[in-house]
């Protein structure tokens, strides 16, 4: 627990106080995108995400430097995972990468876990137990794992404080969980997470001053999935997931290809300052299109009801991470 706070502390201070020069840096080099949502469409810093993996990596390596971990090796893994992976995203968000890809790059990206080997072959399904599948789990549920999560993550994002709080929400739940269940590697890890994306949704909340990029959100859905695999918290990383899996069963329902944002009409900015559908629903339709066919609103309250969702399906896995440390025996 204590080591976990550390953790946390450290990314959350790194991240604070190393946004605020990167904002001004890429302003004056030109590393910017429209905030296509607000009327007079500004031009707004991007690739804040580098900030959130520097203070990720920093506040992570710190802690284990001031205390080792028994699965230091598994760790390391990991982090060069959550490194390549930034590298994916660092490049998507320069040249910006075409959809198929992206999805190749990730899953090299978790080539670290495959080597080590981290994780187990058996995983752990809720209501079901222990299922064992052999190599298929490091080649092919680890890379598949790792590519799923961070173009997950990357597929629900584009709103003003989005991204960081659906990192900073399921940080905060995994840490607990990991903390439940006895997992301390993974506690430090999403520890890191949570501390990190709470100090960049201070810059990135509405009106954003930074995006986080596909930097950020292609990192964020590796972390979570490394975080995950190594402490064998597969079932519980997919539950909190439940939005991004429905966005994402929206996408494929509509288009039957799992395709790139790019291609498509962002969410319409009307004049009194809601939001309304894209008018490319009827090729794409995302779970922000679902909810603003119900009713417009504007941006700042779609994205509490988008963190709402997220923190309801956070809490899901909290019981049930709390049902299963209950049936083998951890109070």
């Amino acid at each position: 627990m204590a080591l976990s706070s550390v953790a946390a502390i450290i990314a959350f201070t790194i991240t604070f106080l190393s946004t605020r020069p990167f904002i001004d840096k890429f302003r004056i080099v030109g590393i910017v995108s429209l905030d296509v949502h607000k009327l007079d469409k500004p031009r707004i810093p991007d690739m804040g995400g580098i900030t959130i993996v520097i203070g990720f990596l920093i506040g992570l390596i710190s802690v284990l430097m001031l205390s080792p971990h028994p699965k230091m090796t598994d760790i390391l893994a990991s982090i060069v995972t959550i490194f390549l992976m930034a590298l994916v995203g660092i490049v998507d968000d320069l040249t910006e990468l075409t959809k198929n890809v992206k999805p190749l790059l990730a899953a090299f990206a978790a080539a670290p876990l495959i080597i080590i080997r981290v994780g187990y072959s058996s995983i752990t399904l809720p209501f079901i137990g222990m299922v064992d599948v052999g190599l298929f789990y490091w080649y092919l549920v680890v890379p598949i794992g790792v590519t799923a999560a961070a173009n997950g993550f990357n597929s629900l994002a584009g709103f003003n404080g989005l991204e960081a709080g659906l990192g900073a929400v399921i940080g905060f739940f995994l840490t607990l969980e990991a903390l439940i269940l006895g997992v301390g590697e993974t506690a430090l890890i999403m520890a890191a997470l949570f501390g990190a994306c709470l100090a960049f949704l201070y810059y990135n909340r509405y009106p954003a001053k930074i995006f986080p990029g596909d930097t950020g959100t292609l990192t964020i859905g590796a972390i979570i999935a490394s975080a995950c695999i190594i402490g064998r918290m597969e079932w519980i990383g997919v539950t909190t997931f439940i939005p991004h899996i429905v966005n994402y069963a929206f996408i494929f329902a509509t288009s039957r290809r799992l395709t790139s944002s790019s291609e498509f009409k962002p969410t319409q900015v009307m004049e009194d300052g809601t939001l309304a559908p894209s008018p490319s629903m009827r090729h794409r339709i995302t779970l922000a299109d679902v909810i603003l066919s119900l009713r417009r609103m504007r941006e700042p309250e779609l994205v509490k009801l988008l963190l709402a969702f997220e923190t309801a399906a956070c809490i899901l896995s909290l019981i049930l991470t709390l049902s299963y440390a209950q049936s083998i025996g951890i109070r």
